[in-house]
Order: structure tokens, then C-alpha cells, then sequence
């Protein structure tokens, strides 16, 4: 069962990845 914690987390990784390989 995911929790809607690790479920935020999941989406935190994925947005900082976006956020480093934007720079």
C-alpha cells in the first residue's frame, strides 16, 4: 500500500531531477 507520503515523495525526486537537469 503507498502512502500519499511516499507517493509527495515520488513527485519531489522527479521534480528536483527536472529542476538539476534544467540548469
Amino acid at each position: 500500500v503507498h502512502t500519499s507520503f511516499e507517493l509527495v515523495e515520488q513527485l519531489v525526486e522527479e521534480q528536483s531531477l527536472d529542476i538539476l537537469h534544467d540548469d
